[in-house]
């Protein structure tokens, strides 16, 4: 899952990664992995709770395995990124 106002496509196959952007869906699906690279805190803390409030155990379990990618140009907040790591596995700042 992409969340990214850059990404102009709603899905894109890279090699054998299926990056699906949430900014064109905003429900929830099964995913591996978050890259969040272009939005803002409040879009984040919303797609957060959406994570939270999902009622389906199989999704719900999965969150907590899934590694969370976030861009050093995307600024979040810090209520943003503790929220992140309250419902992901692992919250990480990459270049």
């Amino acid at each position: 899952m992409v969340l990214d106002h850059q990404m102009t496509e709603k899905q894109l196959i890279i090699g054998d990664e299926l990056r699906i952007n949430w900014f064109h869906y905003q429900e929830l699906f099964d995913f591996d992995q978050v890259e969040i690279i272009q939005a803002s805190s409040e879009e984040v803390e919303r797609f957060a709770v959406q994570i939270g409030n999902d009622t389906d155990q199989t999704r719900s379990i999965s969150y907590k395995n899934a590694p969370c990618l976030v861009s050093a140009n995307c600024q979040l907040s810090e209520n943003a990124i503790k929220v992140l790591h309250h419902i992901l596995a692992q919250v990480d700042m990459v270049r």
